[in-house]
């Protein structure tokens, strides 16, 4: 897929992710900065307000009381990389290959945290495209969290001042929203199965113009 060699800069934080992930201590070791490792075992015990800010401040609090937060060694990386991720040398095609299988070895609430991120606009755009895009790699095990930020009313509705810091927040949205929605219909049109399942999410967008590219993508199928 062309849209694809678009997002390559992303690669970036894929090593350490893997690694983190599947719990790789001489990995850490190699390649997680003393500095971060250092902060990391100081402040391993996330409290809930930093939890709560961490995945966009939410105020449901008893509501999310029992669901495993990531690690704190996970979202320092994952903040670390996304910041720096223009910055890295190695090659994109391994480094996707590596991010794919971290993804596709993530836990539910994992999966979760980068849906939350990818919708929090209070996160910083390196974050929010790092975090939609680890999705778009394995859509089949994470096409429900694909589905609900495809599904979720803009933030940035409206139209903005020209050149405004809202019109470039709405457009970074508009995006994001377009990544996951050619990740669906690319699943789509390797699984006959789902095309039932992303005729339904496409139905459910709300912004007009989304919709009408998700329609035109999608009818492309048959």
């Amino acid at each position: 897929m062309k849209k694809r060699n678009l997002y390559f800069l992303l690669i970036v934080i894929a090593v350490g992710i893997l690694f983190l992930i599947l719990g790789d201590d001489d990995f850490q070791e190699k390649w997680v900065p003393p500095s971060v490792r250092k902060s990391v075992s100081k402040n391993i015990a996330i409290t809930a307000d930093t939890a709560s800010q961490v995945q966009g401040g939410s105020s449901e609090g008893n509501e999310a009381a029992n669901v495993p937060k990531v690690s704190a060694v996970f979202i320092q990386w994952f903040e670390n990389e996304a910041r720096d991720m223009e910055k890295s040398s190695i090659d994109p095609k391994v480094k996707e290959a590596q991010l794919k299988e971290a993804v596709q070895k993530m836990e539910p609430f994992e999966v979760q945290f980068l849906k939350d991120t990818s919708l929090n606009m209070k996160e910083s755009a390196n974050n929010r495209i790092l975090a939609v895009y680890l999705l778009t790699l394995a859509p089949e095990v994470t096409s429900g969290a694909l589905g609900e930020i495809v599904e979720t009313p803009l933030a940035m509705q409206g139209e903005h001042p020209v050149h405004s810091p809202e019109e470039t927040l709405a457009a970074q949205e508009k995006s994001l929203r377009r990544m996951a929605i050619d990740s669906l219909i690319e699943q789509a049109r390797k699984d006959e199965l789902r095309h039932e399942q992303v005729k339904n999410i496409i139905s459910q967008i709300t912004d007009r113009s989304l919709r009408e590219y998700a329609e035109r993508s999608f009818t492309k199928l048959k």
